[in-house]
């Protein structure tokens, strides 16, 4: 099944060489992006993926948004930039895996963890099982297309995969 830039989630194997993807405009100079893994949230509460400092972005929709948290007194953030974002995820055999998520809410360093949300990936043809009470599926996203699958732990009712961001040596800063 192919996937267009914009779809939810797509998945590159790497295999025992690295891909570097580059984002096409680069990353604000401000951000502090993790190479380090951090977690990545299932959350059916957001309205879409939210990409943090373990995300590269790798397309800009060249849209921006206002977003307001879920209590008023808190405030919304304006010019909040969607794109297509990436993180890396190292399989049990050592493979480094590509994860490729569209149309999400570019935070960067300003989140320390991101959020995905599963509805979006499910309507995009990404099977994800976020349910612990679940005795016939495995917790985590199954990307038929490649064969992939990425577990995910529960964390008390929170369930979060580990994952870090896409190393890209040939990547420069966007100054604005």
């Amino acid at each position: 099944m192919a996937r267009s830039p914009s779809s939810s989630v797509s998945v590159v194997n790497s295999g025992i060489r690295h891909r570097f993807i580059s984002s096409s405009r680069g990353w604000r100079a401000d951000d502090v992006l993790s190479d380090t893994p951090c977690p990545t949230e299932i959350d059916n509460h957001a309205d879409t993926h939210c990409f943090g400092k373990n995300f590269r972005p790798l397309e800009w929709m060249n849209t921006q948004c206002s977003v307001s948290p879920f209590l008023d007194e808190l405030g919304s953030s304006e010019n909040i930039e969607i794109c297509t974002a990436g993180t890396a995820w190292t399989h049990p055999t050592g493979e480094t895996i590509i994860l490729v998520f569209g149309q999400g809410l570019w935070f960067g360093s300003r989140m320390n963890k991101s959020l995905i949300n599963p509805n979006q990936c499910r309507a995009h043809g990404v099977s994800l099982c976020d349910d612990p009470t679940d005795r016939n599926r495995d917790l985590g996203m199954y990307d038929s297309a490649s064969d992939t699958f990425v577990p995910q732990c529960s964390l008390g009712l929170t369930l979060l995969s580990s994952v870090r961001r896409i190393e890209s040596p040939s990547a420069t800063p966007n100054p604005g």
